[in-house]
């Protein structure tokens, strides 16, 4: 459970805590994998891609937030669903299992894990045309210079690819895996065990499914897939200003571990990529920029030198520290008072495209976030060469992110 949501739901009855966790867990049991469990305008909630359901907390009941509420009504007889949809449980019912699972479902979506260690050629097609089809296009004009109409090119890259996927599926043990939503294809990458490790390539969400999540939630599952096969290590190369891949790259436990990113299938280093690593020695002790680093990354803040430089990075880290927490108060601050999810978002919408201040710090710290800055910041955090009083929230694996998400999509709620 995240740590969040423990200490959250602590503070109510006994019975209240042993329904949310039969709530929690019948959540996990409708959608096995690919869940996201935050805290959302200090809500408990439960996210795949933009899909979610909230559990919200009363001192004798619990309401259940999910769209696909409403369209089961009937089957809910005895049990109160309020003006805007969401079902209420009291501590002396019956939890209604078999229909809150039918419920989560529809609302969180149908999501799959797809192995190929052999693809036919319309699936081939299919992930070019689902997934691959922004690459095919910039990879056209790239490598096809002789063909001056776009559509013959990205026919002649379709057909290079298709080739090439028939050359990677003649080798034992290359697997594509694809998170299938509702049965379209959504996000893919595939996999080349080399010695001890698998080295990762093509990780691409469809254009139209980006921003949602699916690429971490892909991610995890393959890891969790071959975690039944005993210790997991996978390499990874990205793009230094790809700041999106890195932040999800680092969301499921990948540390930078090369400065330049190696391609181990041809033995070429480049200066452009970050070697990323995921190692389940060490990826449970990554997860939270809270938790301890690893010692041969501490440095002891006495032996440290504070130059110039160091002193504007700390300068700086806490200044973002403190936008950080104005905004964050400020999104929260009536939320003691509020009694549903929707009120949460109104109030936090209001906050972030009214106060002249707030917004200036959001954007701030958007800046902070997209301009290298930060990526820089953390680094020198996994190096272990800040002082380990300072606070650093901000520079945790996922929170500024995270934030930046909300606050884009409440924002697009309150239009």
């Amino acid at each position: 459970m995240n740590e969040q949501v423990k200490i959250y739901i602590e503070k109510y009855p006994t019975e209240i805590v042993d329904m949310f966790r039969l709530l929690r867990q019948a959540i996990y049991d409708s959608v096995p994998f690919g869940l996201t469990e935050t805290m959302w305008a200090k809500l408990p909630s439960y996210y795949l891609g933009e899909n979610f359901v909230r559990l919200i907390p009363f001192k004798d009941h619990i309401n259940i937030e999910a769209k696909a509420v409403i369209q089961h009504k009937e089957e809910l007889a005895g049990y109160k669903i309020t003006p805007k949809g969401m079902l209420q449980i009291y501590s002396k019912q019956d939890i209604p299992h078999k229909v809150l699972r039918q419920i989560f479902v529809e609302t969180l979506g149908k999501q799959m894990l797809l192995t190929f260690n052999q693809m036919t050629e319309p699936q081939m097609c299919r992930m070019v045309h689902e997934i691959y089809i922004e690459a095919s296009m910039e990879n056209a004009t790239d490598k096809h210079p002789e063909l001056s109409d776009l559509t013959e090119a990205i026919k002649e890259e379709e057909r290079y690819f298709i080739d090439f996927l028939k050359t990677f599926f003649s080798k034992e043990q290359n697997t594509y895996y694809v998170l299938d939503v509702d049965g379209q294809w959504v996000s893919a990458l595939r996999l080349t065990k080399i010695d001890d490790f698998y080295y990762m390539e093509a990780l691409e969400t469809a254009p139209n499914h980006r921003r949602k999540g699916y690429a971490a939630a892909l991610i995890r599952e393959v890891i969790s897939s071959l975690s039944g096969k005993g210790a997991v290590k996978i390499r990874s190369n990205v793009n230094k200003k790809n700041i999106a891949s890195l932040a999800t790259h680092r969301k499921c436990g990948f540390t930078i571990e090369e400065e330049n990113g190696i391609n181990y299938l041809y033995g070429e280093q480049y200066d452009h990529l970050y070697g990323m690593m995921y190692s389940s020695e060490v990826g449970d002790e990554m997860t939270s920029g809270n938790e301890p680093r690893q010692k041969n990354e501490m440095v002891s803040e006495g032996k440290m030198r504070l130059d110039e430089e160091l002193r504007a990075v700390i300068a700086r880290i806490s200044q973002m520290e403190s936008y950080l927490d104005d905004v964050l108060q400020t999104m929260n601050t009536s939320s003691e008072v509020m009694n549903t999810a929707t009120e949460e978002m109104n109030s936090s919408t209001a906050a972030v495209k009214t106060d002249p201040a707030i917004r200036e710090k959001i954007q701030a710290l958007k800046n902070y976030y997209e301009n290298g800055l930060w990526l820089a910041d953390y680094q020198r955090d996994e190096r272990g060469e800040l002082p380990m009083t300072l606070k650093r929230g901000g520079l945790s694996q996922d929170t500024l992110y995270d934030l930046l998400h909300e606050i884009e999509y409440i924002r697009s709620c309150g239009e």
